[in-house]
């Protein structure tokens, strides 16, 4: 028997609670630096939900590359595979032309 499935929302619970971090320092650093006014207007939430958003799209643009990535690799595999099965099969059957020629020059 396998652990039941984690809740989904306490699967992302930390993932919420370091972009919630993510935004707080950033909130405070760019106050430290310029003014807690231009922190307000610069880190609102709805900034942040579009840096997320770019986040979010940027991470599935570079999964969807190593997954095609695999994919090419896992063909090349395949392929490599049947090569080897061929270069198999006909070294076999250059063995076997090989043992006929000789059996055939024996006779002669």
């Amino acid at each position: 028997k396998g652990s039941a499935p984690p809740n989904f929302e306490d699967a992302f619970k930390p993932l919420a609670h370091l972009a919630e971090a993510v935004h707080l320092r950033a909130h405070r650093c760019i106050a430290a630096e310029f003014s807690r006014d231009f922190a307000a207007d610069f880190c609102s939430p709805c900034r942040f939900s579009h840096f997320l958003r770019t986040f979010t799209r940027l991470a599935r643009q570079l999964w969807a590359s190593r997954r095609r990535a695999r994919g090419v690799h896992a063909g090349a595999l395949a392929r490599l595979g049947e090569v080897r099965r061929l270069r198999d099969a006909k070294d076999a059957e250059l063995r076997s032309s090989r043992v006929s020629l000789r059996l055939l020059e024996e006779e002669a």
